[in-house]
């Protein structure tokens, strides 16, 4: 949107990637030879920054793009509301004179929040794109969404990084028709989203790097009023969660992205339940499935990572280790690669972009209002929801110790517990709430070290029969070993169960 910015435009925008063929088929569709508006352009930007690249710490992009002999557009981008989701930015775009950036030209309250972050510092140029857009008008529903195919490449001196992208944006009408479309064209020309801009790739190869996992942020919770701003602020939280864990799944093998993902979904099916409860509603109920399926597709690689660490850090260290455990250590390191390329076909799967289309759905339609309570008092259902959970954990509590599944029932359940609280920050003061979450956290990781331990049998049973009679005896070492553990372990949970039964809610 060029010309005289008076305002802060918001800008979705769905961005997907395919190959080269896929690129090919989508050019040679009927939906874009009939598009309105047609139009091929070639297009160049620079990309500005600080010399300590302080405008991308913030997730804000200052870029100048021409189209061949168009006046220069001076363009900003930056980070949309956290509930809005993750095609939500906000944008501004005026005309510019020349092909250096110029503050003065942007409308006050984007020129007050760029100086902010820039602070006094110079800005240069970064690096460059050139792409030809190729793409038009087309009607989606009772919408106008603009399609733009873009193949071209980021320059960063002699480095240049091949760009093939697919962006749909909404011109006007709703959002729910734009979605839509993406699902329609995810499916027909095996599109696949893509959360990373190309300014971030222009900066990930200026500065060789690859991306890092990422922890949920806090919600604000004190500012929510009502029913449906719980939903859509928690729902979308835990979204944002599982997608900007996406790029380092996709292209590394950094254990703490699969961790985190799976983080996020549970999170977000904690989440759905206690709103289903309230709300009845299909949708609810078929998210938390496919989160469910998603986050049990994830498990064969933590797995494989937890336990991996698990036996090398510990048994396999171990002094009284007996034999050469190399070969062990080898079929280890073979499992845990066939369960990170399962992991990454299955980001790569029509069913991971379908999720997370479905879940921005769900919230663009908002089909649960009409199963909603009247009038729906947040702070008691908070409240209701927190007690509720509780008593959860204290009746799975008493059956702890009776076997592995009554263990890991108990798990869930604190879990969904640890989950509400950090999603309800409205009761008490901040030393009670921090006293209970740590309080929490040391049962679960007890809990979760148990855990580990049962999937561990399972995990050096199929290893007994990979390996051959030279590893049998370092096998039952390590059985041994977690043997002793578990042991120490189901006293610990004992203790800590104990404990956390008599921490008073911070709630009451």
């Amino acid at each position: 949107m060029s010309g005289s910015a008076v305002g802060w435009d918001q800008e979705i925008e769905i961005k997907l990637r395919t190959d080269a063929a896929g690129l090919a088929c989508l050019l040679d569709a009927a939906l874009l030879k009939t598009a309105g508006d047609l139009q091929t352009e070639n297009l160049k930007a620079t990309y500005f920054d600080t010399p300590s690249n302080a405008l991308r710490k913030k997730g804000t992009i200052l870029r100048i793009r021409k189209s061949g002999d168009a006046v220069p557009v001076l363009g900003m981008k930056a980070p949309g509301a956290a509930g809005d989701g993750p095609f939500h930015r906000k944008e501004v775009e005026v005309n510019s004179p020349s092909l250096k950036p110029n503050l003065a030209l942007f409308d006050k309250t984007t020129k007050k929040f760029l100086t902010r972050i820039i602070r006094g510092q110079p800005l240069a140029a970064k690096f460059k794109m050139e792409f030809k857009r190729q793409g038009g008008l087309v009607k989606a529903g009772s919408s106008v969404v603009e399609i733009a195919v873009d193949q071209g490449h980021i320059s960063c001196g002699k480095l240049r990084v091949p760009l093939a992208e697919v962006e749909l944006e909404l011109v006007s009408g709703n959002k729910a028709d734009l979605l839509d479309l993406a699902m329609t064209l995810a499916n027909e020309f095996s599109l696949r989203l893509d959360f990373v801009s190309k300014a971030e790739k222009g900066f990930r190869a200026l500065l060789e790097e690859k991306p890092a996992p990422v922890k949920a942020t806090p919600i604000k919770s004190k500012s929510l009023d009502t029913f449906d701003d719980a939903v859509t602020a928690i729902i979308s939280n835990t979204l944002a969660h599982f997608v900007a864990n996406w790029a380092c799944l996709r292209e590394t093998d950094e254990p703490e992205s699969i961790h985190q993902m799976r983080i996020a979904l549970r999170r977000m099916r904690c989440g759905l339940s206690i709103f289903n409860r309230a709300s009845p509603n299909a949708g609810f109920e078929a998210l938390r499935d496919d989160a469910g399926c998603l986050a049990s597709a994830f498990g064969p690689v933590r797995n494989a990572d937890a336990i991996r660490m698990s036996v090398v850090q510990g048994p396999l260290a171990s002094t009284d280790c007996p034999g050469n455990s190399d070969a062990l250590r080898g079929i280890m390191e073979k499992r845990r690669i066939a369960a990170y390329a399962s992991a990454h076909s299955e980001m790569e799967s029509l069913a991971a972009t379908l999720f997370v289309l479905n879940v921005q759905s769900l919230l663009a339609h908002g089909d649960w209002h009409e199963g909603a309570k009247p009038k729906m008092r947040i702070r008691k259902f908070f409240k209701t929801e927190l007690s509720r959970l509780r008593a959860r954990v204290l009746k799975r509590g008493k059956a702890a110790g009776a076997s592995d599944q009554a263990r890991h029932k108990l798990r869930i359940a604190l879990k969904n517990l640890r989950y509400a609280v950090d999603f309800f920050d409205l009761f008490g003061n901040g030393e009670r709430r921090q006293a209970y979450q740590k309080r929490i956290s040391a049962l679960q990781g007890l809990l979760g070290v148990r855990n580990d331990i049962v999937v561990a049998k399972t995990y050096l049973k199929e290893l007994r029969e990979e390996t051959g009679l030279e590893a049998v005896r370092i096998l039952e070492f390590i059985q041994g070993w977690y043997a002793r553990d578990a042991a120490a372990a189901d006293k610990a949970i004992s203790k800590s169960l104990k404990k956390f039964k008599r921490t008073e809610p911070f709630w009451n």
